[in-house]
């Protein structure tokens, strides 16, 4: 999945944007199943990168009609340090590959935190939602 500048504008943490890091970093998919829930209509699952852990939904694969409320099995990367500090590694991985200086997490004068590397930076009122949002920002390179 890759995202335009105008989609990664600073997403508010919550569900959404673990879904939105997921599937644009973490290498969940998102697909539409040949599958019907009992009312007959087509399922939106979300699979975690072994395919053991599912989240299913009706509905069809578009963006705006999932209830992200409903997500049990995707991580919560943008609240939880331990969830964000995973993608923290796996967005640095080719930096570590190639020796360079890994990015940067602080808590900024001005409040919130930042996490940055180069030209690529993401911020939030807290660190988990500031390394969600570099991670993004780094899919846009």
């Amino acid at each position: 999945m890759s995202l335009t500048r105008e989609q990664n504008a600073p997403w508010p943490d919550g569900r959404e944007l673990d879904a939105l890091v997921a599937t644009a970093l973490m290498d969940w998919t998102l697909s539409a199943e040949s599958w019907y829930d009992n009312e007959g209509l087509e399922m939106t699952v979300f699979r975690s990168p072994d395919e053991s852990l599912i989240d299913a939904f009706s509905g069809w694969l578009n963006w705006r009609d999932i209830d992200f409320s409903n997500l049990e099995h995707i991580p919560h990367y943008s609240t939880d340090i331990a969830a964000a500090w995973e993608v923290f590694e796996k967005a640095t991985a080719n930096i570590k590959e190639k020796g360079e200086e890994l990015p940067t997490l602080f808590a900024s004068y001005r409040g919130g935190w930042v996490c940055m590397h180069g030209n690529c930076a993401g911020d939030g009122e807290t660190a988990p939602l500031a390394i969600c949002h570099y991670a993004l920002a780094i899919t846009l390179k």
